[in-house]
C-alpha cells in the first residue's frame, strides 16, 4: 500500500512538473498563437518540418502529419512541435550531424519516431538538447550515435515516457543539471544512461534494460553534494547494471548520490567504483541474505572496488558501498 501511494505520488509530480515546463507565454492570448500543419505530401502549409519552423512565432503549434521526413532540423524558438503518431511520423537524419537540435526554451517535443543521426561522436544524437524548460515525451529515439543529449545550459527539463532503443553510444547522455529523467523505456543501446556530475538531477521510474551498461556514472566535479537521485527503476538484464568511469587520480570525493528503491536483477554484474554514496532499500539479486536466512540482517555489497586516496601521493585504502536495507522482494515498477 506504501509503494502504491508513493509510485502516485511520483507520477502526480511528473505531471506537474511537465505542466510548469511547458511553453508559457503570458504577454500573448490564446488567439495570438496558430497551428501551422506540415505533410510529405499534399495540402498542408509546407513539405518540411524547418520551413515551418522557420515561419513559425514563439507559442506556435507545428502539427507534423504522418510520413518520413528526411531532416536534420533545428528549433531556435519556444515551440509546441506535435507528431500525428510516434510510429508512423518519422524524422530521419540521413546519417549526419544531430537529427533534432534544441536551442530554445519552453520547447514541447512529441509523438515522433526521430532515428539516424550522425555516428561519430556524442555530439551527433537523435535529439541534441542544449536549453532548458523544454518536454521530450512520448518519442522513439531509435539508431542514432546517442538517443538523447543533454549538454551545456540542458537544465530544468523533462524527459517522460520516450522509448529509447538501439543507439550506438547512449540512450541518454545527461551532462547539466536539474533535469527529471521519468517513465522511459531504455533498452538494447551501448550505455543506457550515461551521467555526467552537474547536481541534481532525477532518474526515476524507467526500465533501463538489456544494455550492454545500464547506468554509468562519469568522474564528478561537484563534491559534498547531491549529484544523482535515482529511484524506482527497474535496471535489469544489462551487462553491467551499475557502472562508473575510473576517477582519473585513481579516488573519489564526496558524489553522495541518492540511490534507493531500485530493482537490481539478471545483469551480468556491478562494477561502480564511486564512494559515499546512500544506498537503501533496493532489490539486489545477488544479496546474499536472500539465499542464507542468518545473513538476511546483514548489507548488501554494491560490487565495485573503489578506493580512497588518504595522502597526496600514494597511499590508498579500498572502500565499499554498501545498501543497509536491502530489500527482500522486488519493486513493481511500470514505465507507462
Amino acid at each position: 500500500m506504501l509503494i502504491g501511494k508513493i509510485k502516485i505520488f511520483f507520477k502526480l509530480f511528473i505531471v506537474i512538473n511537465a505542466l510548469v515546463l511547458a511553453p508559457s507565454f503570458v504577454s500573448a492570448t490564446y488567439d495570438e498563437f496558430k497551428t501551422i500543419n506540415v505533410d510529405d505530401n499534399v495540402g498542408a502549409d509546407y513539405f518540411l518540418i524547418q520551413d515551418a519552423i522557420d515561419a513559425a512565432e514563439p507559442g506556435d503549434t507545428i502539427y507534423v502529419n504522418d510520413g518520413t521526413y528526411f531532416e536534420n532540423i533545428k528549433i531556435d524558438k519556444s515551440i509546441y512541435l506535435i507528431g500525428e503518431n510516434k510510429y508512423t511520423t518519422i524524422i530521419d537524419g540521413g546519417g549526419k550531424d544531430d537529427v533534432v537540435y534544441i536551442s530554445s526554451n519552453n520547447v514541447v517535443l512529441k509523438n515522433f519516431t526521430i532515428k539516424n543521426s550522425g555516428n561519430e561522436n556524442y555530439h551527433d544524437g537523435g535529439i541534441d538538447l542544449r536549453s532548458g524548460y523544454c518536454n521530450i515525451s512520448k518519442n522513439i529515439i531509435m539508431d542514432n550515435f546517442v538517443g538523447i543529449n543533454i549538454g551545456y545550459r540542458g537544465g530544468h527539463n523533462v524527459i517522460f515516457s520516450n522509448e529509447i532503443s538501439n543507439n550506438k553510444y547512449a540512450g541518454a547522455r545527461v551532462a547539466f543539471s536539474n533535469n527529471i529523467i521519468s517513465n522511459n523505456t531504455i533498452s538494447h543501446n551501448g550505455i543506457g544512461l550515461d551521467l555526467f556530475s552537474f547536481p541534481p538531477n532525477i532518474v526515476t521510474s524507467n526500465q533501463i534494460i538489456c544494455n550492454n551498461e545500464g547506468i554509468r556514472f562519469e568522474e564528478t566535479s561537484f563534491p559534498d553534494e547531491l549529484i544523482y537521485e535515482i529511484k524506482y527503476n527497474e535496471i535489469s538484464q544489462n551487462g553491467l547494471g551499475l557502472t562508473s568511469s575510473m576517477p582519473s587520480d585513481k579516488t573519489n570525493v564526496n558524489c553522495e548520490n541518492h540511490i534507493h528503491h531500485n530493482n537490481f536483477r539478471n545483469n551480468s554484474g556491478h562494477d561502480f567504483k564511486y564512494v559515499n554514496n546512500y544506498f537503501e532499500n533496493n532489490y539486489w539479486d545477488h544479496w546474499l541474505g536472500l539465499t542464507f536466512t542468518f545473513l538476511s540482517s546483514f548489507p548488501c555489497h554494491v560490487p565495485g572496488m573503489p578506493v580512497v586516496k588518504l595522502f597526496p601521493t600514494f597511499f590508498y585504502i579500498w572502500h565499499w558501498n554498501l545498501d543497509r536495507s536491502p530489500l527482500r522482494e522486488p519493486l513493481d515498477i511500470i514505465a507507462e
